[in-house]
């Protein structure tokens, strides 16, 4: 039976990896009561799941924080514990399972709240720490809160106004690479129109202080690079907000946790009433999509019972159709079916996965299906004559009308044959040979094989590891076979002794020997052999020995060596491994120490053997002198010395001082002056091989250095300054390694002569330290003060009267007298100077400022040009004339009153509605000649003295 393999894929997504804290999103909401009483509702949303790591819940009390239009706290409200339900998703996708540890618990406080109107409004507040550290949008989102928000407008009316709220919270998760379309609608009891928007999120409470709060204005969250309110999620198309039905379309094309906010704003006949914010978080997680695969092959040959071996994913209901055409009742919705088809032929079947739901997958495979062809052989017995015949017949189940192949191998006479019973087939060499019979019919085509064992003769050669050889050298004897099992084996070793074992060891006495090898193969019965005369000969060793003369004396040591060796013509000597000679005899030359000495003698046969002699070349004492010089810096001017000479009984000192030597073993000398000295020793012992050894070493012997320095006299006005003079002695028979001043404020150098400037006046000890190429040091300290000379500090100052553009300057100059102005070119000596300046020019001033000592100098550019002569004047772009005694009027802040102004403002179409030679005294209020305009947008030019300015102004009742 053939067991058709059908692969049904469904895959899911695989878990992100969540580790976070337990803040997701949430909103604050109102409802009048009437009365000045309002229903508040805080709507928390937390992670319940395993990735709250630090298990925390929804608080058991806190607080609702009011606050009136200019961010000043007026109610501080106390909220109990939440009303908690869990969150069941509505999920975006059937086909996608998500997470079973994501878990979001759905958290609702409410308060009732005595608000009465105070004409401004209230803002009501509720802070909560920490959010989801995974945020991938957010900059270190651990360390975020969250501020909700809601706007409570002032009563304008007989009623109050309630918050709009969302009709339903965003799905958990999003599919990576599918469209979104989520709904964040909300509703307004009022019958306000709302407008919807993607906005940044406000920081709230920190990890410092979790519920903590703290009146607006709040920081909107960082967004990582890359990120935006424009741009808050990875998405192509980018994820947007339809402004009226709040409907959220985009593409995420990158997994990840993403924190969005929504605003709702309420309007009311077009105007701005209040507003309500959404802070929450998206799980974007790779979905793949159902699929279904059959892999099959196109023909099949194993009967009419087919097994459908179900190798779906992810899938929960099959339907199967066998696309048998003569039955209705071709189908299964079992997992892995079994049909049996009427006949052979050609099928289509399809299977579907998960049929009638949305995550549906098909799949169809057509194949062809044909009786069984199964073909055999048996092997006919094994001959052992040369060039023997043999005769094969086809069998098992196969059809009369197929078509027949034989292939004998490569090494068959006739290698191919389409008989169904061939005969008379020979092959030309022994060994395996697989021989393999195929059946084809029709579509279908199987092939039996097996391997026949051809054996004339297994035995085609012996051999050895060697056939001349010393004693009692072992040999290994190794048949060539051309098969390596059921074999027996016979050997005659021709020392009267024999082996059954297929590679013997053997070991002969000196002498020929002749090698037989007779092998039995019990699979075919066939036998063979094969005789070597005179194969093998043994030859004797040689017996090799030698003999030394003495083994002390002075070196070099002249020693020989006589062989006493029998039975050998050629030798050879070696020293430590090393070839000193061939003859019989030896004579060497040695140093002191160990030796191994060998002599390797072989005969006519090439055989040899060694004979190993160690030594151990004694040698006389050898006088060494030898000694080791220091000198370290001292008033004695002594030397150190370390005495290294050996085997003497007797030492000379000549320290080069033109005195007389002196004699014996010596750790020290002081020498009467500093120089250069040459020292000899001369070490002697009568019994030694060498009498005499002399050793000659020189060293420096220098007087140690003095440090001496002063100070200079500074022609300066650097504040602070002091110059040292150095005075120190260093001896010429030494080099100076460093010099170190230390300034006794911090400060320190490493010149030989050198500067500083010090900060502040007083005194200071000064201290300086040198060191020496043969490490010598010297140090000296001393006090110095230092007092200062006054600079002067140049400043000024300036004002501009925009009117007339005259300049005046402010001299704030310190410890000064005299001034020199450089104005733009022109010079003055005046204290405080004035100019004047033209509009689009740029400006250079100079002031140096000195005393009877000291100048100090200080330069400025200024830029006078029309944008910055105009850079008080700000031209509003909304204006709301609609009686409120608030923004009525078109009014432009910043104009001079010495500045003609011209003003025109145009409609769309380039209709002038209005015109002023002073728009400051007349300002424009929205009107045409007392005529109300409609709102929009509106274009304006103002036209200034020295430049204009274009921009549009919006119109808002």
């Amino acid at each position: 039976m053939r067991i058709i393999r059908l692969l049904f894929l469904m895959f899911s997504f695989c878990p992100l990896i969540l580790n976070a804290t337990h803040l997701i999103g949430g909103e604050v909401v109102y409802t009048c009561l009437g009365g000045n009483q309002y229903e508040i509702k805080v709507i928390i949303y937390r992670d319940c799941g395993p990735t709250n790591t630090n298990g925390t819940g929804f608080d058991g009390e806190g607080v609702i924080t009011i606050y009136n239009a200019n961010n000043n706290e007026v109610f501080v409200l106390q909220h109990g514990v939440a009303e908690e339900e869990f969150v069941v998703d509505e999920f975006t996708d059937e086909c996608l399972t998500l997470p079973p540890d994501l878990c979001v618990e759905k958290g609702t406080f409410t308060v009732i709240a005595n608000l009465p109107n105070n004409g401004q409004g209230y803002k009501v507040v509720y802070q909560r720490c920490c959010r989801n550290e995974q945020v991938v949008n957010i900059d270190e989102p651990q360390d975020f809160g969250s501020s909700l928000v809601a706007l409570i407008p002032p009563i304008s009316g007989p009623a109050c106004n309630n918050s709009p709220s969302f009709d339903s919270f965003p799905p958990l998760a999003l599919c990576l690479g599918s469209d979104v379309s989520v709904s964040q609608s909300a509703s307004d009891v009022d019958g306000d129109s709302l407008v919807y928007s993607l906005v940044s999120p406000f920081h709230g409470s920190s990890n410092f202080d979790p519920t903590g709060t703290y009146p607006p204005p709040y920081d909107q969250l960082p967004w990582a690079d890359g990120y935006s309110e424009e741009y808050p999620m990875d998405s192509n198309p980018v994820l947007s907000i339809d402004s009226n039905s709040g409907l959220i379309t985009g593409t995420p094309t990158q997994e990840g946790f993403y924190v969005i906010g929504i605003k709702v704003e309420e309007y009311r006949n077009g105007v701005y009433l209040g507003e309500i914010l959404r802070d929450f978080r998206f799980l974007v997680v790779d979905c793949e999509i159902a699929t279904a695969a059959v892999p099959i092959a196109d023909v099949y040959c194993d009967g009419l019972d087919v097994v459908f071996d179900n190798q779906s994913e992810n899938a929960f209901d099959y339907f199967w159709d066998f696309g048998d055409l003569t039955s209705e009742t071709d189908n299964s919705t079992e997992n892995s079916p079994i049909y049996v088809y009427p006949d052979s032929g050609t099928y289509t079947v399809t299977l579907i996965a998960n049929p009638g739901s949305f995550c549906t997958d098909t799949s169809l495979v057509t194949f062809s299906l044909y009786p069984n062809v199964y073909p055999s052989f048996s092997l006919p017995p094994t001959d052992c004559e040369e060039g023997a015949l043999y005769d094969f017949e086809g069998s098992g189940i196969i059809p009369e009308d197929g078509d027949f192949t034989w292939d004998f191998g490569v090494n068959a006479v006739t290698q191919f044959s389409n008989e169904i019973s061939p005969q008379n087939i020979s092959f030309t060499s022994d060994g395996t040979q697989q021989i393999s019979f195929t059946v084809s019919y029709l579509d279908c085509e199987e092939t039996f094989e097996k391997d026949f064992l051809i054996s004339t003769n297994d035995l085609t050669s012996i051999s050895s590891t060697a056939y001349e050889l010393c004693e009692p050298q072992l040999v290994t004897l190794t048949p060539t076979i051309s098969t390596t099992s059921n074999l027996i084996y016979d050997w005659d070793l021709g020392n009267g002794e024999s082996s059954n074992v297929a590679n013997p060891v053997v070991s002969y006495e000196p002498g020929v020997y002749d090698v037989s090898l007779s092998v039995l193969n019990t699979e075919t019965g066939c036998e063979s052999s094969i005789s070597e005369e005179t194969w093998i000969s043994v030859y004797p060793q040689p017996e090799v020995v030698f003999q030394s003369s003495i083994l002390s004396g002075c070196e070099p040591l002249l020693v020989n060596f006589t062989s006493q060796s029998t039975n050998t013509d050629d030798y050879q000597w070696t020293v430590n491994g090393q070839i000193v000679g061939s003859v019989e005899n030896l004579t060497y030359t040695f140093d002191e120490g160990d030796y191994d000495v060998v002599l390797t003698a072989s005969n006519d046969y090439f055989c040899s053997q060694d004979d190993v002699f160690s030594a151990e070349i004694i040698s006389l004492p050898v006088v060494n002198a030898d000694f080791e010089l220091t000198y370290e810096c001292n008033e004695d001017l002594e030397i150190t010395i370390n005495d290294n000479s050996e085997s003497y009984t007797d030492l000379s000192w000549d320290f080069g001082n033109g005195e007389e030597p002196t004699s014996g073993l010596l750790s020290s000398f002081s020498y009467a002056e500093e120089g250069d000295y040459t020292i000899v020793l001369t070490a002697s012992n009568p019994a030694a091989c060498n009498t005499l050894n002399t050793y000659t070493s020189s060293i420096a012997v220098p007087a140690p250095p003095v440090v001496d320095f002063s100070t200079l006299p500074v022609a300066d006005c650097e504040v602070g300054l002091v110059q040292y003079q150095n005075l120190s002695f260093v001896s010429s028979y030494d080099d100076v390694l460093s010099w170190s001043w230390d300034f006794g404020d911090g400060s320190t150098s490493s010149e030989f002569a050198s500067s500083h400037e010090y900060v502040d006046q007083g005194q200071y000890n000064v201290s300086l330290t040198l060191e020496t190429e043969l490490g010598c040091d010297a140090f000296l300290a001393d006090n110095i003060s230092v007092g200062f000379l006054q600079k002067p500090q140049a400043s000024f100052t300036y004002t501009i009267d925009s009117c007339s553009r005259k300049v005046t300057f402010m001299n704030q100059s310190e410890l000064s007298d005299s001034y020199i102005w450089d104005l733009n070119g022109l010079a003055s000596d005046e204290v405080n100077p004035s100019m004047f300046f033209e509009v689009g020019n740029s400006y250079a001033i100079n002031l140096i400022a000195s005393n009877e000592f000291c100048s100090d100098e200080l330069s400025l550019e200024i830029d006078y040009s029309a944008e910055n002569y105009y850079e008080n004047v700000y031209v509003p772009n909304v204006i709301t004339p609609n009686g409120d005694f608030i923004n009525d009027q078109f009014f432009i802040p910043g104009l001079n009153e010495c500045e003609s102004a011209i003003l025109r403002i145009y409609n769309r179409w380039g209709d002038e509605v209005y015109y002023s030679i002073d728009p400051n005294s007349e300002p424009w209020t929205g009107v045409n000649y007392s005529n109300e305009l409609l709102e929009g947008v509106y274009f304006f030019i103002l036209e200034l003295k020295y430049m204009s300015i274009t921009g549009d102004v919006s119109i808002f009742r």
